[in-house]
């Protein structure tokens, strides 16, 4: 999935929605270039919309790996907003986890 955005240009009012369900519904490879691409751009507003994106994913450990390395390269006021976020995603994540019923021989 990463290989597509090499040869298409998404539209700057979709990307936003592209990197947020892109992450969500992606996994590890997807997750690793959006945040390769949040650490080579300089442009704040494509920042903006791959660190929203990137707070998409379900994975806990990626969650917590993010929140680690956000907190490093982000202003505290987006760290505020960012950890709110990923807290309620690693929230909802575990509390899945919890209830789920276990299927034991």
């Amino acid at each position: 999935m990463a290989a597509f955005f090499f040869f298409f240009r998404v539209p700057a009012n979709f990307r936003s929605l592209v990197y947020y369900y892109g992450i969500a519904t992606g996994g590890r490879e997807e997750w690793e270039f959006a945040f390769n691409q949040l650490l080579h751009t300089s442009v704040a507003s494509e920042r903006v919309k791959l660190m929203h994106g990137l707070a998409a994913s379900t994975e806990p450990w990626i969650l917590s790996r993010y929140k680690n390395v956000i907190t490093k390269i982000t202003h505290q006021s987006i760290n505020q907003s960012i950890n709110q976020s990923i807290n309620q995603s690693v929230n909802q994540s575990v509390n899945q986890s919890i209830n789920q019923p276990t299927n034991k021989p």
